[in-house]
């Protein structure tokens, strides 16, 4: 029995990112423009240090990750030429749940 409790704590531990007080926990939901989910990687490309946060997303479009509060992200997939501006208060309620729709390129022939 306490071998399957630490395991399952285990489990959901590693699951969901530790944050702290500067940081929020986004739950993150990308599809393309008729609703599909993208398994893709995603890009939170902070402006101001300019870091880069990378996201993979499941095959249900969905990825959960923490971001720096008080900062603006320009977001964007490989996939695709559209681009986000995502802006994360200094006070921003966690988990904060978050859904992307992109146009995919047609593949070049």
């Amino acid at each position: 029995m306490i071998l399957f409790l630490l395991i399952n704590n285990l489990s959901a531990w590693a699951q969901t990112p530790q944050i702290t007080d500067e940081q929020v926990e986004i739950h993150l939901i990308v599809t393309d423009k008729k609703s599909k989910p993208l398994q893709t990687t995603i890009r939170f490309i902070q402006q101001s240090p300019g870091k880069t946060v990378v996201a993979k997303t499941d095959v249900r479009g969905r990825a959960v990750f923490k971001l720096n509060t008080s900062s603006h992200y320009t977001v964007k997939i490989a996939e695709s030429d559209d681009e986000y501006s995502y802006e994360i208060p200094e006070f921003a309620a966690t988990p904060a749940s978050l859904t992307m729709s992109f146009t995919i390129r047609e593949p070049e022939n």
